[in-house]
C-alpha cells in the first residue's frame, strides 16, 4: 500500500506500518505494510515492543498543527 492510501484509509490515527519497498535517493518508502493502526498513540509503543519487523516507520495521518501552536503527548 501506498502512504497516500495509508493517509486516506486510516485517516486521523496513528499507523505502524513495515517498509516492504523503499525509494533509497530519495529516503521515502515506496510500500507499505499496515502492522496497527490506532487514535491512541500508545498503542504504537505497544506494537512497536512486540513486532519482530525490522524495518518500521510510524506516521501520524491527521493534520499537522500550524506553525506557533504546541503539542503534549
Amino acid at each position: 500500500m501506498k502512504l497516500e492510501e495509508v493517509k486516506r484509509k486510516y485517516k486521523d490515527q496513528w499507523v505502524l506500518a513495515e517498509v516492504l519497498k523503499e525509494d533509497v535517493k530519495m529516503h521515502k518508502p515506496e510500500s507499505l505494510r499496515v502492522i496497527k493502526a490506532s487514535k491512541n498513540r500508545s498503542e504504537m509503543e505497544e506494537a512497536m515492543k512486540k513486532t519482530k519487523v525490522k524495518h518500521l516507520a510510524v506516521y501520524y495521518t491527521g493534520e499537522v498543527p500550524k506553525k506557533g501552536y504546541a503539542l503534549a503527548f
